[in-house]
């Protein structure tokens, strides 16, 4: 058995609060196995969080369903027209990005029309590269043209 000292130890306070484990993880923020491979379960969830760690700087939802577009049909953004985007920035607003706040992957600025990184978004990363890659491949090189574009 351990004594309290160590237990004191292995468990010490956040500044927001939380508690710290042994492994130095706020234990509070993990997100549990099942969150994480909820939050990569969708190929367009995958491409949102891809997006939010590659690109610097804050995404709009508009200028992700433009990228979502062109993406899922292979083309280029310049080519996705008001209505494909506008299908496409409903069903992030309403089911991908809620469920990806929900989990503490981003966070979303309804005001701004924003998505930003959250606690979470590293952690999903971290899982999603050491299972063999950071998303799968076709994701990856298009995102790739995209912003170099």
């Amino acid at each position: 058995m351990r004594d309290n000292d160590q237990t004191a130890a292995d468990s010490r306070s956040t500044p927001s609060g939380g508690q710290v484990g042994s492994a130095g993880v706020d234990v509070d923020t993990v997100l549990e196995l099942d969150g994480v491979f909820a939050a990569l379960g969708h190929p367009r969830q995958r491409y949102l969080l891809y997006t939010l760690v590659r690109d610097a700087g804050d995404k709009t939802l508009t200028e992700l369903a433009e990228k979502i577009v062109a993406w899922e049909q292979d083309k280029p953004i310049s080519k996705v027209s008001d209505d494909e985007r506008t299908r496409v920035e409903v069903s992030l607003y309403h089911s991908h990005v809620p469920k990806l706040a929900d989990l503490g992957v981003l966070e979303y600025q309804e005001g701004e029309n924003i998505i930003v990184r959250a606690r979470n978004t590293e952690q999903v990363q971290a899982v999603l590269g050491g299972a063999g890659g950071t998303t799968d491949s076709q994701q990856e090189a298009h995102a790739r043209e995209t912003n170099e574009q």
